[in-house]
């Protein structure tokens, strides 16, 4: 059966100093290894990017791609719940395009939500959920041969009488891993270019060129995402890659570690491929230590022309340190830290890794003689925090700032609720209030015009400790049409109009606080700035897209008197969304 996988990004977002932009623009890492899978398997599949297609032709639409391929069965990944929106909108322009073409949704999104997925996506015929790389196979075997579904594994779909998830499950074993391949981009069309244009930080501005979003909106090269293993032993509150959820989703929960000989073999493709720099994000210390000290020796005796970056879930200890250090150099290798937040408690409380700022400065120390750089990776926001507490992580920041010049960037971040972490399954046990419980409810907000650096999804009463923190009112009648004080809302819920106000009132007010006390934005994606500086940065860009407008330009960096708010509502352009 001739298969399409199509990609969509979150095609607009808007954020001040990026304009309209587009996010989620890396695939998937098992993307391209399924479509490999199939292709092998005697399915031939293609993959297409839309957020590409639309960069290399801005009349490109989801429903022109599927009448002009010959295809039965079209993919489409929700992995990531900032793309719910725009994956909703093309499986609909797709079915009403071709309404004989099966559609299909998978990633862990799509996974966690399982039936539900059906129901917030009329044009979705199923769901793969879980490990999807056998059942994509046997999905398509079953549609080709005109069998019943019902015996597919992994499998949730709308059968004759209604939507059923079939009993049957799958774990994939160590050998079909190992035998996966996450670097054959021939599937991919126009690969070229998406080697080329996406970097890290995600963003995409549409109101730069490709050449000035490489310069202005990444740290100069394109990352290729190395896989390396599966599963997590730990449950950070915000993480919906946490242990509970991934055996959830997947039947069933492993950590598993894939051969170096296939990793190897991926570090080589994606060089050919035009790659430079592996990402490394996969990282359950300390057990990973010697598979990485080998990886790293075996990096560079077999793949020399390979940089790494490394995100740390937890601290790197000296025995991996001395292999980094030892197997790649700067500047365009180098570590990430994410401690989340300088209060030790907070971290405890919140970070399935926990460690103190003694083992973090120890750590950040060792690098420093090591030679080796460095991102630093923080936020705000968590369950249980407060202003008080931010800015405690700020002194921290500013510490290690002054102290280690081997420090790149360090980042702040606002949390934002995901489907199936702790404190979305449960808000009332993290006194958070949320108005996200379900897919729709992600479908809403991005398809209102969410932003993905500051629609939260959620408050903490009593953060700022002022008057901020608004009370909220409630009817005195029908009390129990609000699922509780701290708790979740139904968004639908008329009732609960104070509450939406205080969150869209919370996720405004921390959005300013994070301008004001922790902006590190910067004209050099590769550099860290401290918030003066950041917010000036900020005026800059915001000037230059203001001049592209041909609008009035905007006079004053977000301050006490000029809040981000303000300029929001001032600065965002009208216009029709981007879409496909």
């Amino acid at each position: 059966m001739k298969t399409l996988l199509l990609h969509v990004p979150k095609l607009e977002d808007f954020y001040l100093p990026f304009g309209r932009y587009m996010n989620i623009n890396y695939m998937p890492m098992g993307l391209l290894a399924l479509a490999h899978h199939l292709n092998r398997s005697g399915h031939p599949c293609q993959v297409v990017h839309a957020g590409i297609e639309k960069i290399l032709d801005p009349a490109f639409a989801a429903a022109n791609l599927v009448r002009d391929l010959d295809v039965a069965a079209v993919g489409l990944p929700l992995h990531w719940h900032y793309q719910a929106y725009d994956v909703a909108q093309a499986a609909a322009r797709i079915k009403a395009a071709r309404p004989d073409l099966f559609v299909f949704l998978g990633g862990i999104t799509a996974s966690y939500f399982g039936l539900a997925a059906l129901e917030a996506i009329p044009a979705a015929d199923a769901v793969v959920v879980g490990e999807g790389f056998e059942p994509t196979r046997l999905l398509l075997d079953a549609l080709d041969h005109g069998r019943d579904l019902a015996h597919v594994p992994n499998l949730a779909w709308r059968g004759p009488h209604g939507t059923l998830r079939n009993p049957a499950t799958l774990l994939h074993p160590q050998a079909f891993v190992d035998s996966l391949v996450y670097a054959d981009f021939t599937p991919l069309r126009h690969h070229e270019a998406y080697v080329a244009q996406f970097g890290f930080p995600l963003a995409y501005s549409w109101e730069l060129s490709p050449e000035e979003n490489r310069k202005l909106m990444t740290m100069g090269r394109s990352f290729f995402p190395l896989f390396v293993g599966s599963g997590c032993p730990r449950s950070c509150t915000y993480c919906c890659g946490n242990a509970k959820t991934q055996a959830r989703i997947n039947h069933g929960h492993r950590i598993l570690w894939r051969s170096q000989d296939a990793v190897l073999e991926d570090v080589r493709a994606a060089l050919a491929a035009g790659y430079r720099t592996m990402a490394l994000c996969f990282d359950p210390m300390p057990e990973s230590t010697p598979y990485f000290v080998e990886l790293f020796r075996r990096m560079k005796r077999e793949t020399p022309a390979a940089d790494l970056y490394f995100e740390a879930w937890s601290l790197p200890d000296p025995a991996f340190i001395d292999a980094f250090a030892d197997a790649f150099e700067p500047p365009h290798s180098y570590l990430a830290l994410s401690p989340d937040t300088g209060d030790e408690a907070l971290r405890k409380a919140n970070k399935g890794y926990h460690y103190s700022n003694a083992q973090l400065l120890e750590t950040a120390d060792l690098l420093l003689r090591k030679g080796i750089q460095m991102d630093v990776f923080f936020s705000i926001g968590f369950p249980r925090e407060t202003a008080a507490l931010a800015l405690g992580t700020r002194d921290l920041m500013r510490r290690m700032a002054d102290t280690y010049r081997n420090i790149r960037r360090l980042m702040v971040w606002a949390v934002q609720i995901e489907p199936g972490s702790p404190m979305f399954e449960d808000p009332s046990r993290f006194g958070i209030v949320s108005n996200r419980r379900t897919l729709s409810d992600y479908i809403r907000v991005h398809g209102a015009g969410a932003d993905a650096y500051t629609a939260l999804g959620y408050r903490i009463p009593g953060f700022f400790g002022d008057a901020r923190d608004r009370p909220v009112t409630r009817p005195a009648a029908d009390p129990g049409s609000i699922a509780s004080a701290i708790g979740w809302i139904d968004p639908a819920d008329p009732a609960a109009g104070a509450e939406r106000d205080a969150i869209a009132a919370f996720e405004r007010d921390i959005q300013q606080f994070k301008c004001m006390e922790f902006c590190f934005h910067a004209k050099d994606p590769r550099v860290y700035n401290n918030p003066v500086l950041g917010r000036q940065a900020c005026l800059d860009k915001r000037r230059l897209l203001a001049q592209r407008r041909q609008a009035a330009l905007p006079d004053r960096p977000i301050s006490d008197d000029c809040s981000w708010a303000d300029a929001l509502e001032r600065e965002r352009p009208a216009g029709p969304r981007i879409e496909i």
